[in-house]
């Protein structure tokens, strides 16, 4: 008898636990999933470009992914405001790296440079824009996201 009731008491435990801790599922497992898989790219952008300042910009960014999975893992509420300010930041480094880009070529070179870019490069800076807008939203409004994230 007290097995039995021992079973309904720990079952009910079990299932309030469960309905106020929130999984990482949906599109904040997608999210997440680019995180880590971001990581993966910088280091190696981070191996092989050669300029100093790049290298920089790329290893301050991968510290600050780093710690946005640090504080996902931890369920921190500052998750979501380092996460935003992450995606942003890869953003500026786009634009930096075109300003860059665009200043230190000749005019055939940036001829040629435009091409590629308008392909690649400005598609990759309208792309990173478009996504920095719908994952900013998503993580300010998500009910999931609220529900996940709610350690001080």
């Amino acid at each position: 008898m007290f097995d039995a009731l021992k079973e309904i008491v720990t079952g009910k435990e079990v299932k309030e636990e469960q309905k106020t801790k929130k999984d990482i599922e949906g599109w904040l497992a997608f999210f997440v999933f680019g995180l880590y898989i971001s990581i993966l790219v910088i280091l190696y952008y981070t191996l092989i470009i050669e300029l100093l300042f790049f290298k920089l910009l790329f290893l301050i960014y991968l510290s600050c992914l780093i710690y946005t999975i640090v504080l996902m893992h931890k369920r921190k509420k500052n998750f979501k405001k380092f996460a935003i300010l992450t995606l942003w930041f890869w953003a500026g480094i786009i634009v930096i790296e075109t300003v860059y880009f665009i200043s230190v070529l000749t005019k055939e070179q940036f001829l040629e440079w435009a091409k590629i870019m308008f392909y690649d490069g400005a598609g990759s800076l309208f792309i990173t824009i478009i996504l920095g807008v719908l994952w900013t939203n998503y993580l300010l409004k998500s009910k999931r996201v609220k529900d996940t994230f709610t350690k001080n």
